[in-house]
Protein backbone atom coordinates (compact mmCIF):
# COMPACT_ATOMS: atom_id res chain seq x y z
CA UNK A 1 0.00 0.00 0.00
CA UNK A 2 3.03 2.23 1.13
CA UNK A 3 4.81 1.86 -2.52
CA UNK A 4 1.40 2.75 -4.09
CA UNK A 5 1.10 5.88 -2.32
CA UNK A 6 4.40 6.43 -3.34
CA UNK A 7 3.92 5.60 -7.07
CA UNK A 8 1.22 8.00 -6.77
CA UNK A 9 2.33 10.91 -5.20
CA UNK A 10 6.05 10.66 -5.61
CA UNK A 11 9.25 9.80 -4.19
CA UNK A 12 12.03 11.98 -3.77
CA UNK A 13 15.41 10.11 -3.08
CA UNK A 14 18.29 11.98 -1.10
CA UNK A 15 21.94 12.32 0.19
CA UNK A 16 22.74 14.75 3.39
CA UNK A 17 26.62 15.35 3.80
CA UNK A 18 28.39 17.92 6.09
CA UNK A 19 30.13 17.76 9.61
CA UNK A 20 26.10 18.08 11.27
CA UNK A 21 24.17 14.99 9.58
CA UNK A 22 23.47 13.91 13.16
CA UNK A 23 22.12 16.83 14.31
CA UNK A 24 19.88 17.47 11.05
CA UNK A 25 18.47 13.88 11.44
CA UNK A 26 17.47 14.40 14.87
CA UNK A 27 15.92 18.13 14.30
CA UNK A 28 14.10 16.15 11.00
CA UNK A 29 12.82 13.51 13.82
CA UNK A 30 11.61 16.40 16.27
CA UNK A 31 9.38 17.81 13.18
CA UNK A 32 8.00 14.31 12.30
CA UNK A 33 10.05 14.03 8.88
CA UNK A 34 10.10 10.73 7.75
CA UNK A 35 13.52 9.81 6.05
CA UNK A 36 13.21 6.04 4.86
CA UNK A 37 15.39 3.66 3.94
CA UNK A 38 18.63 5.54 5.98
CA UNK A 39 21.71 4.61 4.98
CA UNK A 40 25.25 5.39 5.75
CA UNK A 41 28.36 5.41 3.64
CA UNK A 42 31.42 6.96 3.62
CA UNK A 43 30.19 10.09 4.88
CA UNK A 44 27.16 10.46 3.32
CA UNK A 45 23.35 9.32 4.39
CA UNK A 46 21.10 8.59 2.06
CA UNK A 47 17.49 8.01 1.63
CA UNK A 48 13.68 9.03 0.64
CA UNK A 49 11.15 11.02 1.40
CA UNK A 50 7.87 12.40 0.44
CA UNK A 51 7.98 15.43 -1.97
CA UNK A 52 6.09 17.51 0.81
CA UNK A 53 8.71 16.14 3.24
CA UNK A 54 11.55 17.30 1.28
CA UNK A 55 10.42 20.77 1.43
CA UNK A 56 10.30 20.65 5.24
CA UNK A 57 13.83 19.12 5.76
CA UNK A 58 15.26 22.07 3.53
CA UNK A 59 13.40 24.49 5.81
CA UNK A 60 14.74 22.28 8.81
CA UNK A 61 18.67 22.40 7.96
CA UNK A 62 18.86 26.55 8.01
CA UNK A 63 21.70 26.84 10.57
CA UNK A 64 22.77 23.43 10.20
CA UNK A 65 26.22 22.55 8.70
CA UNK A 66 24.58 20.29 6.63
CA UNK A 67 23.55 19.58 2.53
CA UNK A 68 20.76 18.09 1.21
CA UNK A 69 20.56 17.06 -2.48
CA UNK A 70 17.97 14.67 -5.08
CA UNK A 71 19.96 11.94 -6.84
CA UNK A 72 16.35 10.48 -7.79
CA UNK A 73 12.58 11.62 -8.58
CA UNK A 74 10.02 8.53 -8.89
CA UNK A 75 6.18 8.38 -9.51
CA UNK A 76 3.17 9.63 -11.42
CA UNK A 77 2.97 12.87 -9.59
CA UNK A 78 6.89 14.19 -11.63
CA UNK A 79 5.79 12.87 -14.74
CA UNK A 80 2.54 15.25 -14.80
CA UNK A 81 5.19 17.88 -13.73
CA UNK A 82 7.26 17.36 -16.70
CA UNK A 83 4.28 17.66 -19.17
CA UNK A 84 2.00 19.66 -17.55
CA UNK A 85 3.52 22.57 -19.51
CA UNK A 86 2.41 20.53 -22.70
CA UNK A 87 -1.17 21.70 -23.58
CA UNK A 88 -1.18 21.64 -27.12
CA UNK A 89 -0.24 17.45 -26.54
CA UNK A 90 -2.60 16.56 -24.76
CA UNK A 91 -5.50 18.10 -26.47
CA UNK A 92 -4.33 16.51 -29.68
CA UNK A 93 -4.13 13.22 -27.54
CA UNK A 94 -7.78 13.85 -26.44
CA UNK A 95 -8.87 14.98 -29.95
CA UNK A 96 -7.14 12.35 -32.04
CA UNK A 97 -8.86 9.56 -29.49
CA UNK A 98 -12.50 11.46 -30.19
CA UNK A 99 -12.03 11.36 -33.72
CA UNK A 100 -10.68 7.90 -33.80
CA UNK A 101 -13.86 6.76 -31.57
CA UNK A 102 -16.26 8.73 -34.51
CA UNK A 103 -14.23 7.33 -37.31
CA UNK A 104 -15.34 3.99 -36.27
CA UNK A 105 -19.18 4.36 -36.73
CA UNK A 106 -17.91 4.11 -40.51
CA UNK A 107 -17.08 2.28 -43.25
CA UNK A 108 -13.46 2.60 -44.14
CA UNK A 109 -12.81 0.50 -47.19
CA UNK A 110 -14.59 -1.74 -49.09
CA UNK A 111 -12.19 -4.87 -51.02
CA UNK A 112 -13.66 -8.17 -52.97
CA UNK A 113 -12.75 -11.53 -52.27
CA UNK A 114 -13.07 -14.43 -54.74
CA UNK A 115 -13.27 -12.99 -58.05
CA UNK A 116 -11.20 -14.18 -61.01
CA UNK A 117 -12.91 -13.11 -63.86
CA UNK A 118 -15.02 -10.38 -63.08
CA UNK A 119 -13.26 -6.96 -62.47
CA UNK A 120 -13.14 -5.95 -58.59
CA UNK A 121 -13.41 -2.11 -60.26
CA UNK A 122 -17.10 -3.52 -61.28
CA UNK A 123 -18.19 -4.92 -58.49
CA UNK A 124 -16.89 -2.26 -55.95
CA UNK A 125 -18.86 0.56 -58.19
CA UNK A 126 -21.94 -1.78 -57.91
CA UNK A 127 -22.03 -2.16 -54.36
CA UNK A 128 -21.33 1.60 -54.29
CA UNK A 129 -24.73 1.70 -55.50
CA UNK A 130 -26.24 -0.54 -53.40
CA UNK A 131 -25.10 1.90 -50.27
CA UNK A 132 -21.87 0.05 -49.60
CA UNK A 133 -19.10 2.60 -49.87
CA UNK A 134 -16.50 4.32 -47.43
CA UNK A 135 -17.58 7.00 -45.29
CA UNK A 136 -21.46 5.31 -45.17
CA UNK A 137 -22.70 4.13 -41.10
CA UNK A 138 -22.04 0.69 -40.36
CA UNK A 139 -25.51 0.63 -38.64
CA UNK A 140 -26.95 1.95 -42.22
CA UNK A 141 -25.61 -1.07 -44.04
CA UNK A 142 -28.18 -4.21 -44.51
CA UNK A 143 -25.18 -6.97 -45.58
CA UNK A 144 -27.90 -9.15 -46.69
CA UNK A 145 -30.27 -7.45 -48.89
CA UNK A 146 -27.11 -5.80 -50.87
CA UNK A 147 -25.98 -9.03 -51.10
CA UNK A 148 -29.09 -10.35 -52.73
CA UNK A 149 -29.11 -7.09 -54.85
CA UNK A 150 -25.68 -7.71 -56.24
CA UNK A 151 -26.77 -11.01 -57.28
CA UNK A 152 -29.65 -9.45 -59.10
CA UNK A 153 -27.44 -6.67 -60.98
CA UNK A 154 -24.42 -8.77 -61.78
CA UNK A 155 -25.09 -11.71 -63.49
CA UNK A 156 -21.78 -13.31 -63.63
CA UNK A 157 -22.05 -13.77 -60.07
CA UNK A 158 -23.65 -17.01 -58.52
CA UNK A 159 -23.27 -16.09 -54.84
CA UNK A 160 -22.49 -13.07 -53.27
CA UNK A 161 -21.86 -11.86 -49.30
CA UNK A 162 -21.03 -8.96 -47.31
CA UNK A 163 -18.94 -9.71 -43.78
CA UNK A 164 -18.05 -6.52 -42.04
CA UNK A 165 -15.74 -6.58 -39.40
CA UNK A 166 -14.43 -3.64 -37.46
CA UNK A 167 -14.51 -0.96 -40.07
CA UNK A 168 -13.85 -2.73 -42.95
CA UNK A 169 -16.38 -4.64 -45.52
CA UNK A 170 -15.35 -7.49 -47.40
CA UNK A 171 -17.82 -8.72 -50.76
CA UNK A 172 -17.21 -12.30 -51.39
CA UNK A 173 -18.47 -13.60 -54.44
CA UNK A 174 -18.17 -16.95 -56.36
CA UNK A 175 -18.34 -16.75 -60.07
CA UNK A 176 -21.01 -18.38 -62.39
CA UNK A 177 -19.03 -21.22 -64.18
CA UNK A 178 -20.96 -21.30 -67.77
CA UNK A 179 -22.15 -18.24 -69.36
CA UNK A 180 -25.33 -17.33 -69.92
CA UNK A 181 -26.71 -18.21 -73.57
CA UNK A 182 -27.32 -15.15 -75.80
CA UNK A 183 -28.90 -14.85 -78.98
CA UNK A 184 -25.99 -13.45 -81.24
CA UNK A 185 -27.45 -10.48 -84.11
CA UNK A 186 -27.89 -11.60 -88.13
CA UNK A 187 -24.83 -10.47 -89.76
CA UNK A 188 -22.60 -11.02 -92.71
CA UNK A 189 -18.85 -11.56 -93.20
CA UNK A 190 -17.06 -8.98 -95.14
CA UNK A 191 -13.83 -8.61 -96.46
CA UNK A 192 -10.84 -6.61 -94.67
CA UNK A 193 -9.17 -6.34 -97.83
CA UNK A 194 -8.62 -6.89 -101.83
CA UNK A 195 -7.22 -10.45 -102.04
CA UNK A 196 -7.97 -13.96 -104.20
CA UNK A 197 -9.40 -17.07 -101.84
CA UNK A 198 -7.40 -19.53 -100.94
CA UNK A 199 -9.79 -21.06 -98.33
CA UNK A 200 -13.17 -21.01 -96.76
CA UNK A 201 -13.79 -22.77 -93.16
CA UNK A 202 -16.97 -21.38 -92.63
CA UNK A 203 -19.46 -22.53 -89.44
CA UNK A 204 -22.61 -20.62 -90.28
CA UNK A 205 -23.80 -18.34 -92.90
CA UNK A 206 -23.95 -18.46 -96.95
CA UNK A 207 -20.92 -18.42 -98.71
CA UNK A 208 -21.33 -16.23 -101.61
CA UNK A 209 -17.88 -16.84 -103.17
CA UNK A 210 -15.38 -19.48 -104.34
CA UNK A 211 -11.88 -20.59 -104.10
CA UNK A 212 -9.87 -18.79 -106.65
CA UNK A 213 -12.53 -15.62 -106.67
CA UNK A 214 -10.98 -12.35 -106.61
CA UNK A 215 -12.20 -9.89 -103.91
CA UNK A 216 -12.25 -6.38 -103.00
CA UNK A 217 -12.22 -4.63 -99.34
CA UNK A 218 -15.50 -4.29 -98.18
CA UNK A 219 -17.34 -7.32 -100.06
CA UNK A 220 -19.37 -9.59 -98.92
CA UNK A 221 -17.90 -12.94 -98.60
CA UNK A 222 -20.39 -14.73 -96.20
CA UNK A 223 -23.85 -13.96 -96.14
CA UNK A 224 -26.49 -13.86 -93.07
CA UNK A 225 -29.59 -13.76 -95.56
CA UNK A 226 -31.40 -16.68 -96.97
CA UNK A 227 -34.21 -15.77 -99.05
CA UNK A 228 -36.86 -18.43 -98.92
CA UNK A 229 -39.78 -18.96 -100.53
CA UNK A 230 -42.70 -17.81 -98.37
CA UNK A 231 -40.33 -15.57 -96.04
CA UNK A 232 -36.48 -14.39 -95.35
CA UNK A 233 -34.18 -15.89 -92.51
CA UNK A 234 -31.60 -13.86 -91.27
CA UNK A 235 -28.16 -16.06 -89.38
CA UNK A 236 -25.37 -14.92 -87.98
CA UNK A 237 -22.55 -15.33 -89.90
CA UNK A 238 -19.14 -17.29 -88.25
CA UNK A 239 -16.26 -18.58 -90.22
CA UNK A 240 -13.00 -17.75 -91.69
CA UNK A 241 -12.03 -16.55 -95.27
CA UNK A 242 -8.55 -17.24 -95.86
CA UNK A 243 -6.55 -14.68 -98.76
CA UNK A 244 -3.80 -13.98 -100.77
CA UNK A 245 -3.81 -10.49 -100.18
CA UNK A 246 -1.43 -7.09 -101.77
CA UNK A 247 -2.10 -4.11 -99.55
CA UNK A 248 0.07 -0.87 -99.96
CA UNK A 249 0.96 1.79 -96.76
CA UNK A 250 2.07 4.60 -97.14
CA UNK A 251 3.52 7.59 -95.17
CA UNK A 252 4.71 10.83 -95.66
CA UNK A 253 6.75 13.09 -93.18
CA UNK A 254 8.08 16.56 -93.61
CA UNK A 255 12.14 17.29 -93.09
CA UNK A 256 11.10 20.34 -91.15
CA UNK A 257 8.46 19.62 -88.08
CA UNK A 258 7.66 21.84 -84.91
CA UNK A 259 7.73 18.76 -81.79
CA UNK A 260 6.73 18.88 -77.98
CA UNK A 261 9.07 18.06 -75.69
CA UNK A 262 8.39 17.75 -72.08
CA UNK A 263 10.92 20.69 -70.18
CA UNK A 264 9.40 20.08 -66.47
CA UNK A 265 7.33 18.16 -64.00
CA UNK A 266 5.71 19.33 -61.33
CA UNK A 267 3.03 17.83 -58.77
CA UNK A 268 0.29 18.54 -56.50
CA UNK A 269 -1.24 16.06 -54.46
CA UNK A 270 -4.59 16.23 -52.45
CA UNK A 271 -5.01 15.09 -49.09
CA UNK A 272 -8.43 12.57 -48.80
CA UNK A 273 -10.69 11.36 -45.76
CA UNK A 274 -13.92 10.16 -46.54
CA UNK A 275 -15.94 12.47 -48.73
CA UNK A 276 -13.64 15.55 -47.45
CA UNK A 277 -10.74 16.68 -50.08
CA UNK A 278 -7.79 18.44 -48.81
CA UNK A 279 -5.42 20.29 -51.30
CA UNK A 280 -1.97 20.38 -50.44
CA UNK A 281 -0.52 23.25 -53.04
CA UNK A 282 -1.33 26.80 -54.38
CA UNK A 283 -1.50 27.88 -58.02
CA UNK A 284 -2.79 26.23 -61.12
CA UNK A 285 -1.05 25.19 -64.19
CA UNK A 286 -1.39 27.42 -67.21
CA UNK A 287 1.21 25.53 -69.41
CA UNK A 288 0.28 23.16 -71.87
CA UNK A 289 0.78 19.77 -70.29
CA UNK A 290 -0.06 15.94 -69.89
CA UNK A 291 -0.78 14.38 -67.08
CA UNK A 292 -0.91 11.31 -65.09
CA UNK A 293 -2.37 10.48 -61.60
CA UNK A 294 -1.21 7.68 -58.53
CA UNK A 295 -3.03 7.69 -55.22
CA UNK A 296 -1.77 6.05 -52.05
CA UNK A 297 -3.81 4.13 -49.58
CA UNK A 298 -2.55 4.36 -45.47
CA UNK A 299 -2.62 0.76 -45.09
CA UNK A 300 -2.87 -0.86 -41.08
CA UNK A 301 -2.02 -4.65 -41.58
CA UNK A 302 -2.70 -4.80 -44.99
CA UNK A 303 -5.98 -2.80 -44.70
CA UNK A 304 -7.01 0.07 -46.72
CA UNK A 305 -7.76 3.17 -44.13
CA UNK A 306 -10.16 6.10 -45.58
CA UNK A 307 -7.13 8.14 -45.69
CA UNK A 308 -5.10 8.60 -49.34
CA UNK A 309 -3.29 10.81 -50.93
CA UNK A 310 -3.78 11.56 -54.73
CA UNK A 311 -0.59 13.09 -56.91
CA UNK A 312 -1.07 14.32 -60.24
CA UNK A 313 2.24 14.61 -62.21
CA UNK A 314 2.00 17.34 -64.60
CA UNK A 315 4.66 17.30 -67.58
CA UNK A 316 5.07 20.94 -69.01
CA UNK A 317 5.51 21.08 -72.53
CA UNK A 318 6.73 23.35 -74.87
CA UNK A 319 7.05 23.09 -79.12
CA UNK A 320 10.03 23.53 -80.97
CA UNK A 321 10.90 23.12 -84.54
CA UNK A 322 13.41 20.11 -85.30
CA UNK A 323 14.77 19.46 -89.03
CA UNK A 324 15.51 15.96 -89.52
CA UNK A 325 18.42 14.50 -91.72
CA UNK A 326 17.24 11.87 -94.52
CA UNK A 327 18.28 8.83 -92.80
CA UNK A 328 16.09 9.90 -89.50
CA UNK A 329 13.44 10.90 -91.64
CA UNK A 330 13.06 7.36 -93.55
CA UNK A 331 13.64 5.73 -90.21
CA UNK A 332 10.66 7.79 -88.75
CA UNK A 333 8.26 6.82 -92.37
CA UNK A 334 9.26 3.37 -91.79
CA UNK A 335 8.39 3.54 -88.03
CA UNK A 336 4.70 4.59 -89.38
CA UNK A 337 4.49 1.67 -91.75
CA UNK A 338 5.32 -0.49 -89.34
CA UNK A 339 2.96 0.46 -86.91
CA UNK A 340 -0.15 0.46 -89.64
CA UNK A 341 0.67 -3.18 -90.32
CA UNK A 342 0.45 -4.09 -86.91
CA UNK A 343 -2.63 -2.44 -86.70
CA UNK A 344 -4.38 -4.60 -89.41
CA UNK A 345 -2.82 -7.61 -88.07
CA UNK A 346 -1.94 -9.65 -91.18
CA UNK A 347 0.38 -11.43 -89.36
CA UNK A 348 4.03 -12.76 -91.72
CA UNK A 349 3.95 -10.88 -95.00
CA UNK A 350 6.30 -10.19 -97.79
CA UNK A 351 7.32 -6.74 -99.09
CA UNK A 352 6.61 -6.53 -102.92
CA UNK A 353 7.77 -3.33 -103.38
CA UNK A 354 8.86 0.15 -101.30
CA UNK A 355 8.43 3.98 -103.41
CA UNK A 356 10.23 6.67 -102.48
CA UNK A 357 9.45 10.28 -103.27
CA UNK A 358 11.71 13.14 -101.82
CA UNK A 359 11.35 16.95 -102.37
CA UNK A 360 13.05 19.98 -100.66
CA UNK A 361 9.80 19.66 -97.77
CA UNK A 362 9.39 15.85 -97.19
CA UNK A 363 9.57 12.50 -98.12
CA UNK A 364 6.99 10.33 -98.96
CA UNK A 365 7.27 5.99 -98.56
CA UNK A 366 4.79 3.65 -100.27
CA UNK A 367 5.78 0.07 -99.33
CA UNK A 368 3.14 -2.99 -100.96
CA UNK A 369 3.18 -5.76 -98.89
CA UNK A 370 1.71 -9.19 -99.57
CA UNK A 371 0.38 -11.83 -96.88
CA UNK A 372 -2.18 -15.21 -96.80
CA UNK A 373 -4.47 -14.19 -93.71
CA UNK A 374 -8.02 -14.57 -92.85
CA UNK A 375 -10.02 -11.61 -94.33
CA UNK A 376 -13.38 -12.42 -93.16
CA UNK A 377 -14.90 -9.41 -90.41
CA UNK A 378 -18.25 -9.82 -88.95
CA UNK A 379 -20.48 -7.04 -89.60
CA UNK A 380 -24.13 -6.85 -87.97
CA UNK A 381 -27.21 -6.30 -90.29
CA UNK A 382 -29.96 -3.85 -88.97
CA UNK A 383 -32.85 -4.85 -89.77
CA UNK A 384 -35.94 -1.78 -90.64
CA UNK A 385 -39.30 -2.82 -88.16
Amino acid sequence: MFNLINMIFGEVFIEIDGTEIEKLLNVSAKKRIHIRNLRYKCGIVSGSVTPKDFKRIRIAKRGIKARVRITKKKGLAFVYDKHSNRTGFLIGAVLFLVILKFMSLFIWNVSVVGNKNSDTREIVSEVRELGLKEGVKIKNVDTAIISQKLLLKNDKLSWASVNIEGCFATVNVSESKGERAEEKPPSNLIATADGTIEKIDVTSGRTVVSVGDTVAKGDVIVSGVYEMPDKTVFENSKGKIIAKTVRTFSSSENFMQNVTVSCLKKQKSVLGLFFLKIPLYLGTIKESYTSSITQKNLTVLDKKLPIWEVTKTFNIKKEKTVTYSKERLLEKINENIDNMIKKEKIGNYGIIDTEIQENEKSITVKRTVTATENIAKEEIILIKQ
